[in-house]
């Protein structure tokens, strides 16, 4: 039995929901709905003010709602044309021009960076010559996770911190693990930029939001702090509390440094043309976009990522692929300091589901699109927001001080500059009875550091955003301070502090 409602309004909770279900059977139009019930109840569950879903089947959008309040301080009601930052979906679109350009000949995805960007190099010569544009954009070039992103947010631009990768060791041979970046989308817009003619912004533009009809979305900050429709940012702690998060707060410029790996604006509705657009394998008013060959080559697996509650999943070209039955999902998903948003598609069902939230250190738009799927093929499942919300509610919060801690030398020991060959020069300092760590860069931070044990303080960075980073004093032979270890600088292969002077005042 057919239900042939068509273009037909519902209000719910005084959001509008969008349906066009022309030719959708009566069994999809009930997933829908229980679907949407189901939702509303897990967005409540997880105190998220605002989010936005669309689901896409074959040429239709058949689900476009908005949930909620743009943010916490916004009480105006999210809709279908609510734009939010789509974090790492964008990464996605950039491996969208780079098809588009070699569907024009105006380069191959083997070809070699440095014979298109010469000023490309990384911290192995041999990775350098062999690296190519396909690797830019499946993380497996050998570095370590986040390799260098902390720069961004300290105001360093793409240009310093692309010049810095010669810096970073790898930590494993090249192609031959995984490790997600964001600079390495970067350098593969600066060569379309180049071979195409125009600047990224403008490149996503014309090839893509126009042609796909996505009418809400730009790439920049100042287009999203101009729009008046647009969802608030904020960032769930670990005690479960959400925080309001700014327009001005000091890294709100972080994901559009990196802007082809996160720096996209979008509303649900422009989302699900694009999710629509990748579900039918570049098929536009039946036109091909892109070519079928280069829309497989992008949702190809390249390597082994991880497992993910018992299901491998595969690093492809901006998009993953997860091992599903009875096909296997192709998804991302995104963040930004205050969002949180996923993105799936089926081709073989010319099936999509896009989640928009606002609110970053949740994982409801992920549980969403995983019981979407598996209410589509009748999967008894478990209820996935309550299981990612028992995890988080019993994440591990910062080890305590052991019972039986060793005190800190006198501070004025640990006082001085520290040197970095990428962060340049930071400075630790006495302020009362307590350490004071000053970044350098654009965006200069004085951060208290908290006794922990021994010579090992605690940073407590609004950065991080989840746990608080460890800093560590080493001695030299002569049992001076000569060195000091951040973790998370380090875990992104950084590299230690070197000790310059001993001036503490």
């Amino acid at each position: 039995m057919t239900i042939l409602y068509h273009f037909a309004f519902i209000f719910l909770l005084f959001n509008t929901a969008v349906f066009n279900l022309h030719g959708i059977d009566a069994k999809l139009s009930q997933l829908i709905e229980n679907f949407e019930k189901f939702a509303e109840e897990e967005r409540l569950a997880w105190k998220i003010p605002g989010m936005a879903i669309a689901i896409t089947k074959g040429n239709d959008i058949i689900f476009a709602k908005g949930f909620g309040q743009r943010g916490l301080t916004d009480k105006q009601l999210v809709d279908e044309n609510t734009v939010f930052q789509i974090g790492s979906l964008s990464k996605a679109f950039t491996s969208a021009l780079v098809a588009i350009a070699d569907d024009r000949k105006l380069l191959k995805w083997n070809d070699r960076v440095i014979d298109h960007l010469p000023s490309f190099h990384l911290y192995d010569p041999w990775s350098t010559s062999a690296f190519q544009i396909v690797d830019l954009l499946c993380q497996r070039s050998g570095l370590p996770a986040y390799g260098g992103d902390t720069q961004a947010a300290l105001g360093f631009s793409i240009d310093e911190i692309i010049h810095n990768l010669k810096y970073i060791k790898p930590v494993s041979s090249f192609r031959s693990e995984y490790a997600y970046q964001n600079s390495f989308f970067s350098v593969a817009a600066k060569i379309l930029e180049k071979k195409m003619q125009a600047t990224f912004p403008l490149l996503l533009q014309r090839e893509i939001f126009v042609p796909l009809g996505m009418k809400n979305s730009t790439s920049t900050l100042e287009d999203y702090l101009q729009t008046k429709n647009r969802a608030e940012w904020a960032m769930r702690l670990n005690d479960g509390s959400i925080v309001h998060l700014k327009d001005n707060f000091s890294y709100n410029e972080w994901n559009y440094t990196f802007g082809p790996a996160g720096g996209i604006n979008s509303s649900v509705k422009d989302m699900a043309q694009w999710i629509k657009f990748q579900a039918n394998r570049g098929l536009v008013q039946q036109k091909q976009l892109i070519s079928a060959e280069n829309m497989q080559r992008m949702t190809r697996p390249e390597i082994y990522a991880s497992d993910f509650e018992k299901q491998p999943m595969y690093y492809a070209l901006g998009w993953i692929s997860m091992t599903y039955s009875p096909y296997p999902i192709i998804l991302h998903d995104g963040s930004t300091l205050g969002v949180y948003n996923t993105a799936a598609f089926i081709p073989e069902e010319q099936l999509g589901i896009v989640v928009l939230s606002n609110v970053r250190n949740t994982r409801l738009a992920l549980a969403l699109l995983l019981q979407f799927f598996d209410m589509y093929y009748d999967k008894s499942s478990k209820n996935w927001s309550q299981h990612f919300l028992k995890q988080a509610e019993n994440a591990k919060q910062p080890p305590p001080a052991p019972i039986n801690s060793f005190p800190a030398m006198p501070l004025d020991r640990y006082a001085g500059t520290y040197s970095n060959q990428i962060y340049g020069d930071f400075l630790i300092k006495e302020d009362t009875k307590n350490l004071v760590l000053v970044t350098s860069g654009k965006i200069k931070q004085e951060l208290p550091l908290t006794h922990w044990d021994r010579d090992i303080f605690i940073l407590d960075w609004p950065y991080s955003g989840e746990e608080p980073f460890k800093v560590s004093f080493m001695m030299n032979p002569e049992g001076l301070v000569s060195k000091m270890d951040i973790d998370a600088f380090s875990r992104e292969g950084s590299g230690d502090f070197i000790k310059i002077t001993s001036d503490q005042k």
